[in-house]
């Protein structure tokens, strides 16, 4: 009975298929982050501050590195590839070390970096910084609804606004979206079952010489964290290797992931955080891939071919 169009950048190009773009269309900004060694801007906490063209730029750290970001500039590039330019780089580089001089940072001290969209609401004669955020729907003659703009900090909002626009309409429910009371996994755990699962997280991973790796197992995973140390199959290879394999099952098996890449990218983000390990272990991981789905040798040598490529492009200049 209903289409409901939340592609974020692509939100347009579906409005334009449907015959319907028209009147408000979207303005896409570029915000970029860099990834620099700890040491080289050794922060305890997450920090934001103003630079001189009025924009608010952040620092945080996360383990062995820190990040910052982010820029705010108008895109009309190919909108499945944005990338982090060295003018993106510059400002970013420049606006940390005027806040902190002793920082000194190059851009030879950049990790890693990457770039997304906003799909905000054009506004005639505002700079990408005056753009509202504020979220719109769009309802066009055909019923396709639309929603664009907005921040991912409000997604939640934005998703049960759509759905009651639709339900109001089609009266497909007498009921609003009721998800803000679905407990997440893990929610039923009390505070002395969570405290003595991390204890023994901390040391199972301990007794394997693995206990720096505990922080960001515990902030992925939360209680399913020691149900991935429990499977760590241990053989001839490192044990840091092991772990990542196991992990990697879990999430194949308990999370829907099926991509070399989007476990690399978005579920543990070592490409970005610790992208000097992947080769070291992109063809242990392939392979295992391969052994989990049952993928012949040309679907994983594209998928190997995916990483390399993304990681190329997380330093685009250098």
């Amino acid at each position: 009975k209903a289409v409901i169009n939340s592609s974020g950048p692509w939100v347009d190009s579906i409005r334009k298929k449907d015959n319907s773009l028209k009147g408000k269309k979207l303005h896409l900004t570029k915000g970029v982050h860099i990834v620099v060694p700890h040491n080289k801007l050794p922060i305890n906490n997450s920090i934001y501050f103003d630079v001189d063209d009025g924009r608010m730029i952040f620092a945080i750290p996360r383990g062995r590195i820190t990040y910052i970001g982010t820029t705010d500039t108008t895109y009309k590039g190919d909108i499945k590839k944005p990338i982090a330019t060295k003018e993106d780089c510059d400002y970013l580089i420049k606006a940390v070390n005027e806040m902190f001089p002793d920082s000194s940072l190059q851009n030879k001290d950049i990790i890693s970096t990457w770039a997304g969209l906003r799909p905000l609401i054009h506004e005639e004669g505002k700079s990408p910084s005056e753009l509202s955020r504020k979220d719109e729907i769009f309802i066009s003659d055909s019923g396709l609804f639309s929603i664009a703009g907005g921040k991912l900090t409000a997604y939640r909002k934005m998703a049960e606004r759509i759905i009651n626009e639709v339900n109001s309409k089609h009266k497909l429910t007498k009921n609003s979206s009721n998800t803000e009371n679905i407990k997440l996994y893990g929610a039923n755990s009390n505070s002395k079952d969570i405290t003595q699962t991390k204890e023994n997280l901390f040391h199972k991973l301990k007794a394997i010489s693995l206990e720096n790796q505990y922080l960001s197992l515990w902030q992925r995973y939360g209680i399913r964290a020691l149900k991935i140390v429990e499977n760590i199959k241990l053989d001839d290879e490192p044990p840091l290797l092991n772990l990542i394999r196991s992990e990697l099952s879990y999430c194949i098996r308990e999370e829907s992931t099926y991509h070399l890449l989007d476990f690399l990218l978005v579920r543990t983000g070592i490409i970005y955080f610790e992208p000097k390990h992947i080769e070291n272990i992109i063809e242990s991981l392939a392979q295992h891939l391969k052994g989990e789905l049952c993928l012949d040798q040309e679907q994983i040598s594209e998928q190997v071919a995916e990483v390399r490529n993304h990681l190329k492009n997380s330093l685009p200049f250098k």
